[in-house]
């Protein structure tokens, strides 16, 4: 399927409409300030996939493969689904994004924040039981509630007041960890 045969789709068909065939875009997608609202079931993205400036897409579909990284920074997604298979990289910077218990990864996940707001009010990134991070963990800039059962095959990046707040026994760290950049 080529992009402009993708946009047309969703576009013209109401949301959930299954096209004839699995939707697979060669390459990159980027859904750079498009005004859609959905995206079908089982979309393949075999490169990076790139969802910023959206305000009307606000989900992911089911079963969505990217073979590459992803881009949700500035994006309406609050959560990914429990199926979704990113090859790469998670972007999520400075995003409450729903991930759902005993989620894996294949790369990293990139959850930071944005480390200039002071006194951010927001309420503490909420960490799913049974997470395993198959590359680095970055927290830095966050608030963290610390979840059952942590696994991070790379490095587990964080700021100083975090450091001491990671309850031993609940999380194993394969890599370093990684405080303001500074390897422990």
């Amino acid at each position: 399927m080529m992009l402009n045969e993708l946009y047309a789709f969703v576009g013209d068909n109401p949301k959930g409409t299954e096209p004839p065939d699995p939707p697979v875009i060669y390459g990159e997608l980027n859904l750079v300030g498009r005004q859609i609202t959905w995206l079908p079931r089982k979309l393949i993205v075999t490169g990076d996939m790139a969802i910023l400036h959206c305000p009307n897409l606000t989900a992911l579909p089911a079963e969505m493969f990217v073979g590459g990284d992803l881009l949700l920074d500035g994006s309406q997604i609050k959560e990914i689904p429990a199926d979704l298979d990113v090859r790469g990289n998670i972007y999520a910077y400075d995003m409450d994004l729903n991930i759902p218990a005993g989620y894996t990864t294949n790369g990293g996940l990139d959850l930071r924040g944005d480390t200039r707001q002071e006194g951010n009010p927001r309420k503490p990134l909420q960490l799913p039981d049974n997470l395993t991070v198959n590359g680095d963990l970055d927290v830095s800039g966050r608030k963290v509630k610390w979840p059952k059962n942590l696994i991070v095959k790379g490095r587990l990046i964080l700021d100083h007041q975090l450091a001491d707040q990671i309850p031993i026994g609940v999380a194993t760290i394969n890599g370093n960890f990684c405080v303001n950049g500074d390897r422990l």
